[in-house]
């Protein structure tokens, strides 16, 4: 399968093989490094039952999939062309004629078809994925299903080291509390308690349903109790306009594809709002993905090949420092891009230079590669 002649199969079928493996165990990886933590600890605060939890759990493999293909393909490479090295197959081949470049076209067309997978990811899987999620997320906050914790949503608000706030509910989402209890302190040292059945926030400010006042005077043993109906508080939790937008038309960058994402920028740009620095790099980064699996593939090629007899020890180092580099490399070059300082002053314009920060390193590491094959390719 997409092979020309038996050697092609031969080397393809045993990269097919070990990148079935590699890609296994570093998604392993991923997973359980960073995604299976937020997992649990969103169930916990959710107190999910096991079913909905599953469901979330299963839902977050995409997202792990796409970090784990451009290294996949890196260490499957290196694994299977080093182990042909070191059994002096290679050395076979291009004693008998065989041009490394033919030798390289497998690993070229794996690395090709990972690449083509994993723009498909970014592209509809894991949109698709997070939507479900979102939709999911949704379902329990707004459903009898949701057991609370025994002490609820607590979130102190410091100020200068001291706490200035305090905000408790039984039940949060972005804009509405239930079982609502916040706590001021003056400067004077004035406490103000605020109970409300629940909080609805209503531009630009919160309206309490159900609520009891408890004022505490400093220096005085007494408090005032007022009850009323509704209360409108300005200053009560801050909520990101942009974020509430966004929620209410079902618009985040994570749960739409490049074109998707280009086109949302493009009108909100028509309209005149303002377009945060996260969208446009993460709608370069679709493209970055995927010529990462190209980038890292022409690397772990040129490195697979030393001597035979020497240890393969240095190799696989120097393959470790270039899989880091090229990772470190790119936060550094985004870091750059989004700071404007890759725009030269203006020369550039921003958006191209985000493009080239997210691109950049993937780029000078093919190109790296391409030299590293053509290099070794004059000697046997």
């Amino acid at each position: 399968m997409f092979f020309a002649n038996r050697l092609e199969a031969y080397i393809g079928k045993q990269l097919w093989k070990m990148l079935g493996l590699t890609i296994t165990l570093v998604t392993l990886i991923v997973f359980f490094s960073d995604t299976l933590f937020d997992f649990l600890k969103e169930m916990q605060d959710l107190g999910l039952p096991l079913s909905l939890a599953f469901q979330f759990l299963i839902l977050q493999v995409p997202l792990a999939f796409a970090f784990a293909f451009p290294p996949s393909v890196f260490f499957t490479v290196l694994l299977v062309y080093s182990h042909l090295n070191q059994q002096f197959e290679l050395i076979a081949l291009r004693m008998n004629g065989v041009s490394l470049w033919r030798i390289f076209r497998p690993a070229f067309i794996v690395g090709l078809v990972m690449a083509c997978l994993t723009f498909a990811s970014s592209e509809w899987l894991i949109p698709t994925a997070q939507r479900m999620a979102d939709d999911l997320r949704e379902e329990v906050l707004t459903s009898s299903q949701l057991k609370l914790t025994k002490d609820g949503i607590v979130l102190p608000l410091f100020k200068e080291g001291r706490w200035v706030k305090l905000i408790r509910a039984e039940k949060a989402s972005l804009n509405h509390l239930e079982g609502f209890t916040f706590v001021q302190r003056s400067k004077s040292g004035n406490i103000e308690v605020i109970q409300a059945d629940s909080a609805d926030y209503r531009s630009p400010q919160w309206q309490l349903n159900g609520v009891r006042i408890f004022s505490a005077l400093a220096g005085e043993n007494r408090y005032i109790v007022n009850s009323l109906n509704q209360v409108q508080k300005s200053h009560l939790l801050n909520v990101d306009e942009d974020i509430l937008s966004q929620a209410k038309t079902g618009f985040h960058h994570s749960k739409v594809g490049f074109f998707e994402l280009a086109r949302h920028i493009q009108s909100e740009r028509e309209v005149g709002h303002k377009v945060p620095q996260k969208w446009v790099t993460m709608l370069w980064e679709r493209l970055a993905q995927p010529l990462n699996c190209l980038a890292l593939m022409f690397m772990a090629f040129p490195l697979a090949l030393a001597p035979p007899r020497q240890s393969s020890a240095k190799g696989f180092l120097y393959a470790i420092i270039a899989l880091f580099t090229l990772y470190i490399g790119r936060n550094i070059s985004i870091s750059l891009g989004q700071g404007g300082l890759l725009t030269f002053g203006g020369l550039i314009p921003y958006d191209l230079s985000v493009a080239l920060a997210c691109v950049l390193p993937s780029l000078l590491m093919l190109g790296v590669g391409a030299w590293m094959i053509r290099r070794k390719s004059y000697f046997v």
